[in-house]
């Protein structure tokens, strides 16, 4: 895709392999734009629509990626389902291991919690260790932390405190069969487990 000349076109499933590490993540279609996490390997990535020429929205929700062909190359149709019916059903999240706003949503779905694409009232201190979370919200205040997170906590027998710290991402890391360091990288092998889980249901 040397030239994408086009704005937001509809419903556009398409692959790209990213050439380096570290490729920044953006809350909006703009190199100007808040970095909202950064991707850490080279491997493909699935966006639905391109805006401002190159720049392409994740699947997951996670953010914006720049998809010239200096950073990434095109890899066809993406073989997971359309984006019209991960739209429709509301159940189909990108298994890519960034934990954005549609995995939330699902979560927040299956665990029964008000549902908004938001990990609400997190703890400031513990964003080190969540680099692959990018639908959290961080305070310096304890404000009695996040419903899904207490649900999730539940879930996996950690403590129920409704933050996302090491000994949470610790107990859903030894859930899910994943490598267990107390951390969720960008990507994370426990997110993309996440993402499967919430896909078979």
């Amino acid at each position: 895709m040397e030239a994408m000349n086009y704005v937001k076109p509809e419903l556009i499933v398409v692959a790209f392999v990213l050439y380096f590490f570290g490729v920044a993540l953006r809350q909006a279609p703009d190199a100007d734009s808040r970095i909202a996490g950064t991707i850490r390997d080279q491997g493909s990535y699935t966006v639905t629509e391109i805006q401002n020429t190159s720049w392409g929205r994740l699947l997951s929700g996670a953010g914006w990626i720049n998809c010239h062909t200096a950073y990434c190359r095109y890899a066809g149709p993406a073989k997971e389902k359309s984006a019209e019916t991960a739209k429709s059903s509301g159940k189909t999240v990108a298994e890519d291991g960034i934990w954005g706003e549609s995995l939330t949503r699902r979560l927040q779905e299956l665990f029964g919690t008000p549902q908004d694409g938001k990990i609400s009232n997190q703890l400031a201190a513990n964003r080190k260790f969540c680099d692959g979370i990018t639908a959290a919200e961080w305070d310096n205040t304890p404000k009695g932390g996040s419903a899904l997170v207490k649900e999730m906590q539940k879930w996996a027998s950690a403590g129920m405190d409704g933050y996302i710290g090491p000994q949470t991402i610790l107990a859903w890391q030894k859930k899910l069969g994943t490598p267990i360091d107390g951390t969720v990288s960008s990507p994370s092998a426990m997110v993309k487990k996440l993402q499967k889980w919430c896909n078979q249901k």
